[in-house]
């Protein structure tokens, strides 16, 4: 969970010492970052083991794999390099320093605080009618921060109240996905189709990449109507009721 560990360093900002806070959250930066890359290309690759036939098609997935497989290395450099420095035993003193500095008698307090100012940077973000590439990303990034918060706090939280409400923004993560997705693959065809050693899947790759922004262009269309306002409303009353419900 290379997203959840970074948000949940964040969740606890407050009461994280600064050095000890810089510190994961550089290291945890560095993980994710080496792991998206490898994740778009698994995407990627996924996207086209049905398109295409021929030499070309064998040249692209040719060029996929092996950058597939060379994504693999910063992965297991950076996850040595944790193991390396005590991650373990930097976690456990963390974990640890939260105890002492929260009980459960003030959790429950100090995750409602937390969790509030969420919601409303959430609904900065969502509260548009228009939306486009930058800021549906700026919105999956938002609503994925919320839904792990939810996680984090969850035994602050009514079980069924909180149970609706990931289930509402992950619904909300399919569909924004479906768009950063699309546009992340056009971005990457395009890359490719640059690449000295595409050669005979160079039109391959050009024709993939006016697909895909063809298919992320309508997903945002789906996605502006099924994001209405009657929909942004419904989500606010119920993180709004399971905050007033919070144990």
């Amino acid at each position: 969970q290379t997203c959840a560990l970074p948000i949940s360093v964040d969740a606890f900002r407050p009461v994280i010492p600064r050095k000890r806070r810089v510190w994961f959250e550089r290291r945890l930066g560095r993980l994710r970052r080496a792991a998206g890359e490898a994740r778009d290309l698994d995407v990627l690759a996924g996207r086209l083991s049905t398109n295409g036939v021929g030499v070309a098609r064998r040249r692209l997935m040719e060029m996929l794999a092996k950058q597939r497989h060379d994504s693999r290395s910063p992965i297991r450099v950076q996850l040595d390099t944790l193991l390396e420095s005590g991650w373990s035993a930097r976690v456990d003193r963390l974990l640890a320093d939260l105890r002492i500095r929260r009980p459960r008698s003030r959790f429950c307090s100090f995750a409602r605080r937390r969790f509030k100012p969420m919601v409303a940077s959430f609904f900065k973000r969502a509260d548009r009618d228009r939306l486009g590439e930058d800021d549906i990303h700026a919105l999956r990034i938002a609503g994925k921060k919320l839904r792990y918060a939810l996680e984090i706090f969850g035994t602050v939280f009514p079980a069924r109240d909180r149970i609706q409400c990931e289930q509402s923004l992950e619904r909300l993560q399919n569909k924004l996905g479906e768009c950063t997705d699309r546009a992340s693959a056009a971005e990457r065809f395009d890359r490719l189709s640059h690449d000295a050693e595409a050669g005979p899947a160079r039109d391959m790759l050009v024709a993939l990449r006016d697909d895909e922004i063809e298919r992320s262009v309508r997903a945002r269309r789906i996605f502006s109507t099924w994001w209405n306002p009657g929909r942004r409303r419904s989500l606010r009353r119920r993180l709004r009721r399971t905050l007033r419900r919070s144990a």
